[in-house]
């Protein structure tokens, strides 16, 4: 559905050919593979005003990879995170933890279109230390949790307002910007999450369903030769309708529904270099958001992390190029007909 939204918009070819060329190199006909690394984890911290207390979980999981492969309007990721990257001895102290994560995104001119499957398990308490008595870090297990699951199915609606701005070249590196350029870039977030956890008998299970709107602002500046630099911050709202279900080991179930506002925030600043086959650089990376659970309860979700990313160009061969241009054919002579079909004012 946003497919035919978008095109019925824009356009894909003529909305190209209104932007200004001496901004941006385009790249779209090539076949983009890009390799990133990062530290993020997916950490949160709940905070209790009445008893001055702090809990904090994380997923035991050092660095995270993903591939990505981008051409013409569409690209798909894959990330993982690869048990050699684990820390001596953290398997047993912190427990396993598993990361998938599958994305795809879709450029129609201006819009762009996210798609996110996400998913994470086993989780320990960070500060085990400070509920423990005689507790030895480094020594003794941190407290875990093996069964407690997050599962996110995702999606994003955007659009960069400055077509001179190359949003492309920050998100799958189709494009190169050769004149310094920024843009304001609203995006609406959309997706299910669901969390789940076994611990001692007692199954619990908390749906969530949030939408969230963030209005950012994105600045390229272009250095000497193809090198460049990037900032961006991105403030946003959300609400969130969470359902959670208690389901204790006596079969005994409590349930509870509740609305909650979130504020968060978004940021990133990034150097790279970005030249006609080969491409890397660095982003440092703000992802924070918190809300109260009531007045003296909050939880947070905030992440600083660095990543790394490299990647090449090459021609498409004819089993990427021909599928993708029978569906840039077919959604241009789907235009063409609707514009047939318009009627005539008279």
């Amino acid at each position: 559905m946003f497919v035919v939204i978008c095109a019925k918009s824009v356009g894909l070819s003529q909305v190209e050919k209104a932007r200004d060329s001496s901004y941006f190199i385009s790249y779209t006909d090539k076949v983009v593979v890009g390799l990133n690394v990062d530290t993020q984890t997916d950490t949160y911290i709940f905070r209790d005003d009445s008893f001055i207390d702090r809990m904090e979980i994380t997923p035991n999981n050092l660095y995270r990879l993903s591939v990505s492969v981008d051409y013409k309007f569409i690209g798909v990721s894959l990330g993982f995170a690869p048990s050699f990257f684990k820390e001596k001895d953290a398997q047993r102290l912190k427990g396993e933890s598993s990361f998938s994560d599958y994305k795809f995104h879709f450029f129609f001119g201006q819009f762009v279109q996210g798609l996110q499957y996400q998913s994470t398990k086993g989780y320990y308490f960070v500060n085990t230390g400070d509920y423990i008595d005689d507790w030895q870090d480094g020594k003794d297990p941190y407290v875990q949790f093996p069964d407690l699951k997050k599962t996110i199915y995702g999606m994003s609606s955007g659009y960069v307002f400055n077509k001179n701005f190359s949003y492309r070249s920050l998100i799958g590196y189709t494009e190169r910007q050769i004149k310094s350029a920024g843009s304001v870039v609203p995006i609406l977030y959309y997706d299910y999450t669901r969390f789940s956890n076994v611990f001692y008998g007692e199954k619990s299970v908390e749906k969530q369903l949030n939408f969230r709107l963030a209005v950012g602002y994105y600045y390229t500046f272009v250095l000497s030769g193809k090198w460049f630099a990037t900032a961006g911050l991105s403030p946003s709202i959300a609400v969130r309708f969470s359902h959670f279900i208690d389901s204790e080991a006596d079969g005994h179930e409590t349930q509870e529904k509740e609305t909650y506002l979130l504020q968060a925030l978004d940021g990133v600043l990034q150097i790279g270099f970005n030249g006609r086959r080969f491409f890397g650089g660095g982003k440092l990376i703000l992802n924070a958001d918190k809300y109260d659970e009531d007045s003296q309860s909050h939880i947070e979700n905030n992440q600083i992390y660095s990543l790394a990313y490299f990647g090449l160009r090459f021609d498409a061969p004819r089993f990427i190029s021909k599928p993708v241009e029978d569906v840039e054919n077919k959604v241009q002579k789907n235009l063409e007909s609707l514009k047939k079909e318009k009627p005539k004012s008279k």
